[in-house]
């Protein structure tokens, strides 16, 4: 495990080409992106036509516009730059995938937030527990410590594909299942630990800040009015917003804004994907990092049938390791800590102005069936109150998020 200590002195291009050989993920059974139905929930879209992956070519990321404006961060949605070193980046990157590895499976886990905590935690939570605090001690958002003093526990996932994600909300599955309950975490979180030099401006994480815990307009005949707020994935780059806000991947980011051809072409490609996943158990596996995110949600009750890390291990095999990570990493993993507080940027958004709503419709999908979208169509239409170029300039934009405002269009 030491050898995970070097990169944080080391330049950083050094830790790109890292490979670890070993079992690909075995894909986790949850929803799926594509249907209802129960199916593998990391597939990969390396495959997808590179015409549909890449920006469009009238969109400028460089490009002024008299449309767009600055705006205050979205109501208990921030987003902070320059949370950890780039090194230690990478460093949580390799141990989250040596983890996933390690237990052949990409489930969340989850672990209680020190003094709560019965067990030692692992480097990777330790991390996570770090930016967690300085997140509730921010100047920057004074509101971020009222709903924090009975957030305990965190579930966290790792995840390095750029895959496309219906719009959803993460939720206890467990509790859906058999008590017919929606309950959502607190606080949801995305880590942006690398992102692949060609998907720069790709990839964004989209966040609808208003709609939550699933797509139940009162006024569903009705125009109703919809914020999204798209924000690029950057390294080093830490998102919050309400764990009940429904929020997705799209894949690539103009896809609700494609023609069915188009996105029945992409389905057909994913699910070749897919297929051909369930025969690549014998590969070697190779980090393809595509989109590198640690995920994490804050709750105030443990969700159901989630595991800890290293729960079966024996006491006096723990005791061992948690000697390894202080000799690696410092007591309490101090060297993978987040940056102090006083260098943390919190980024501001822009938005269009509004104007009449145009003719450019986006077609969001969202995830699971009826009782868990809480919307009888698995598929809602929005139409932009700003034109179709000034969206796609600000969902495509490298580095700067974006509140974009829509309308719902009658069923």
């Amino acid at each position: 495990m030491r050898r995970e200590l070097l990169v944080l002195f080391l330049p950083f291009q050094q830790t790109c080409g890292f490979t670890i050989p070993g079992r690909p993920f075995m894909r986790r059974k949850r929803l799926s992106p594509l249907s209802g139905t129960s199916a593998p929930y990391e597939t990969t879209s390396s495959t997808v036509t590179p015409s549909l992956l890449v920006r469009p070519p009238h969109v400028n990321t460089n490009a002024a516009t008299n449309n767009v404006t600055s705006v205050e961060t979205p109501p208990k949605i921030t987003v902070y730059d320059n949370v950890f070193h780039p090194a230690v980046c990478e460093v949580l990157r390799i141990l989250s995938l040596q983890g996933t590895l390690r237990r052949d499976s990409i489930d969340t886990l989850i672990f209680s937030r020190p003094p709560h905590n019965t067990s030692a935690l692992t480097p990777v939570e330790h991390a996570i527990h770090s930016a967690l605090t300085t997140l509730e001690g921010s100047t920057h958002n004074p509101t971020l410590t009222e709903a924090n003093a009975n957030q305990t526990v965190v579930e966290y996932w790792f995840r390095e594909e750029f895959m496309n994600i219906e719009a959803h909300v993460d939720i206890d599955e467990v509790a859906l299942e058999e008590i017919e309950a929606l309950i959502a975490p607190e606080f949801s979180h995305v880590l942006y630990l690398r992102v692949a030099d060609e998907l720069i401006g790709q990839c964004p994480t989209c966040v609808f800040p208003q709609t939550r815990m699933g797509w139940s307009f009162e006024g569903a005949d009705k125009d109703s009015k919809v914020d999204l707020v798209s924000i690029p994935a950057v390294p080093g780059r830490l998102l919050r917003f309400p764990g009940s806000a429904m929020h997705a991947v799209p894949c690539p980011a103009n896809r609700w804004w494609l023609t069915e051809e188009e996105e029945s072409f992409l389905k057909e490609e994913e699910k070749d994907d897919e297929h051909n996943d369930e025969y690549d158990s014998d590969e070697e596996y190779e980090s393809d990092v595509e989109r590198a995110v640690l995920l994490f949600n804050t709750w105030s009750k443990e969700p159901r049938d989630v595991a800890r890390d290293y729960n079966t291990m024996k006491a006096h095999k723990l005791a061992r390791l948690v000697e390894e990570w202080r000799d690696d990493y410092g007591t309490n993993a101090e060297l993978l800590h987040c940056l102090p507080q006083e260098l943390w940027h919190q980024v501001s958004f822009s938005r269009t102005k509004e104007t009449a709503p145009v003719d450019s419709v986006a077609k969001i999908a969202l995830m699971g069936d009826e009782d868990r979208r809480l919307s009888k169509d698995p598929i809602v239409h929005l139409s932009s109150l700003a034109s179709s170029d000034e969206v796609q300039q600000l969902i495509h934009h490298d580095a700067a998020p974006a509140l974009i405002q829509f309308e719902q269009l009658p069923k």
